[in-house]
């Protein structure tokens, strides 16, 4: 049995309005402009999929918010957005041995870096699939048959779980078994029903 996690608000869960923010208190931009640059168009997508660099991504960012900081203060700003849902972390440990865990997220090398420093419940995940390693991001199949490779077993043998629908429905496609996650009380029932057991 393969379980796949997502990351962000399952795991651990974030903020982005720290990050507009924190960046507010540095520009001239107002905040809702300094979203838009970042979150509202092509820009997060990009660096998600791994197409332009962290280095890239952090220069795109402060110049188009006209301002200057050193690339350490930036990554700082950037990445200290997380908090673990230890209730979820709980059911992680307790599946660690009669199962094997991958991770599977839409997520950036900036923040996957922080997280797996800074988390130590993504040590207990026997691999991870990442959108900036695989090049696309949640819901494109891409995604969905890497870490289907990854997990060396077939689909209707691995459960997915994601707090986004649309993400579970296309792993679903794919004959994986999917959990919309709500809360920790209600995925070990999930987990149960699915007779995935702690």
């Amino acid at each position: 049995m393969v379980v796949f996690f997502d990351l962000g608000k399952v795991i651990l869960d974030f903020d982005h309005g720290l990050i507009t923010r924190r960046l507010a208190r540095k520009s001239r931009v107002p905040e809702k402009r300094i979203h838009d640059v970042i979150f509202g168009g092509n820009l997060e997508s990009l660096y998600d999929r791994g197409m332009v660099s962290s280095q890239d991504f952090y220069h795109e960012v402060v110049d188009s918010l006209y301002i200057k900081m050193p690339f350490e203060e930036f990554r700082d700003i950037w990445t200290r957005i997380f908090t673990a849902n230890e209730d979820v972390c709980n059911v992680i440990k307790a599946l660690k041995n009669p199962c094997k865990l991958i991770l599977l997220s839409n997520t950036n090398e900036m923040h996957f870096e922080y997280a797996l420093a800074e988390f130590e419940i993504l040590h207990a995940f026997d691999d991870y699939v990442l959108s900036y390693q695989v090049g696309e991001r949640k819901p494109h199949p891409k995604i969905y048959i890497a870490a289907l490779d990854r997990a060396g077993c077939p689909a209707r043998e691995c459960v997915y779980i994601d707090d986004m629908e649309e993400y579970v429905s296309a792993a679903s496609q794919l004959g994986l078994r999917g959990v919309v996650f709500r809360d920790a009380q209600h995925l070990r029932g999930d987990l149960r029903a699915l007779n995935v057991c702690e």
